[in-house]
């Protein structure tokens, strides 16, 4: 039976994802400005993930609640280069995104696509999905692989560097900028707290199978 905390930890998730919604409208009339496009495809995972997770932990059904944790993984893999692309285009540096270099960056949360989505054939991404309730939701337990851990930490890495190029505009620019770019920095507080709460849910990471192969 779903409690008290169930009930807030599911509002939490699905009222993130509204406000990260209302944000990709908001920045929809400000498209035309430097890094808003990358932004909003930022936000756009954001909203997917919360939205997922959040729903996902009403679901009991095996096949069902797999595929939307699938769902939430990919577009976790797309917070980190959007965030990326969105901090270079930002402070000028919008022409490193048309290099080979990020096209290597923008290949991989493609990649997660295709293998998370294949994953109950090859299980490169994780093993061992099972359905743990933990305060009446359907909680997931499963072991991350190897390259599940590389997806995590590419987007983890890519949004941290998106995040410094952020911050060294806080400390350079004039106090417009240094007021709006302040405010871009904190709007990565919500999801990185979401995020957070479902790497928890997984248990600790050191679960790792690390014979499979990379």
């Amino acid at each position: 039976m779903l409690g008290a905390l169930g009930t807030g930890i599911v509002l939490a998730s699905i009222g993130a994802s509204f406000g990260a919604l209302y944000l990709l409208w908001y920045l929809y009339h400000q498209r035309t400005r430097s890094g808003a496009s990358w932004f909003m495809g930022n936000v756009a995972s954001v909203a997917i993930f919360c939205a997922t997770y959040g729903g996902a932990l009403l679901i009991f059904d095996p096949a069902t609640r797999i595929a939307l944790e699938a769902v939430a993984f990919t577009s976790l893999s797309f917070m980190g280069p959007f965030f990326l692309a969105f901090g270079l285009d930002y402070t000028g540096r919008g022409n490193l995104i048309r290099t080979p270099l990020f096209g290597i960056v923008a290949i991989v949360p493609l990649l997660a696509v295709i293998v998370v989505a294949t994953n109950p054939a090859h299980q490169l991404v994780w093993t061992d999905f099972q359905i743990a309730p933990v305060f009446g939701l359907a909680t997931a337990e499963y072991t991350v692989q190897p390259w599940g851990v590389f997806f995590l930490l590419f987007s983890i890495g890519t949004a941290a560097v998106g995040s410094l190029l952020l911050i060294g505009a806080v400390l350079s620019y004039g106090p417009l900028y240094r007021h709006e770019a302040i405010a871009v920095v904190l709007s990565t507080v919500p999801p990185t707290v979401g995020v957070s709460v479902w790497l928890l849910e997984l248990g600790p990471v050191p679960q790792l199978h690390l014979t499979a192969p990379l």
